[in-house]
C-alpha cells in the first residue's frame, strides 16, 4: 500500500520538475512579445531601467526605469514587412543556448542605435534592460 503512493510523488516530481526546466523559445517569445500586449506587458520587468543621452554632444549618458505605466508597446517588426534580422553563430543556424539576447537596432549611416536587452529566467523570456543611444 505504501509504494504506490510512493510512486505517484516520484511522478508527480518529476512532472514538475520537467516543466521548471522547459525553456521557451525566443523566436517564438519575440513574435508573441511583439504584437501581444498583454503579452508584453507581462514579459517586462519593471522598473526597466533605460539608458539614453542626456547631453550627446558632451558624451553624458543617463539612465531612468521606466515603469508600467510609463510603458509604450513596442513592436519588432516593421509595418509593412513581417520578419526581423538574425545572425547566427554557426552553419547550423543555431544560437547557443544561453540565457540573454540582444535585439538591436542598427541604422545605416543615420546613427540609429537602440538596443533591447531580454534574459530567460526560470524558462521564460523578460525584457530587463532597454537603450536609445541614437546619435
Amino acid at each position: 500500500m505504501r509504494y504506490p503512493f510512493l510512486l505517484i510523488i516520484v511522478l508527480m516530481s518529476f512532472d514538475s520538475f520537467s516543466q521548471k526546466t522547459e525553456k521557451e523559445d525566443f523566436t517564438e517569445f519575440l513574435t508573441q512579445f511583439s504584437v501581444n500586449p498583454n503579452f508584453q506587458i507581462e514579459r517586462v520587468k519593471f522598473p526597466l531601467p533605460f539608458k539614453t543621452w542626456k547631453d550627446f554632444q558632451n558624451g553624458i549618458d543617463t539612465t531612468i526605469f521606466l515603469t508600467k505605466d510609463s510603458w509604450r508597446m513596442e513592436s519588432f517588426w516593421e509595418s509593412k514587412t513581417k520578419f526581423y534580422t538574425q545572425i547566427f553563430n554557426n552553419f547550423k543556424k543555431e544560437l547557443e543556448d544561453t540565457d540573454e539576447r540582444v535585439f538591436s537596432y542598427l541604422g545605416i549611416e543615420n546613427g540609429i542605435e537602440v538596443n533591447f536587452y531580454f534574459k530567460r529566467i526560470d524558462g521564460k523570456w523578460f525584457l530587463i534592460k532597454k537603450e536609445d543611444l541614437s546619435s
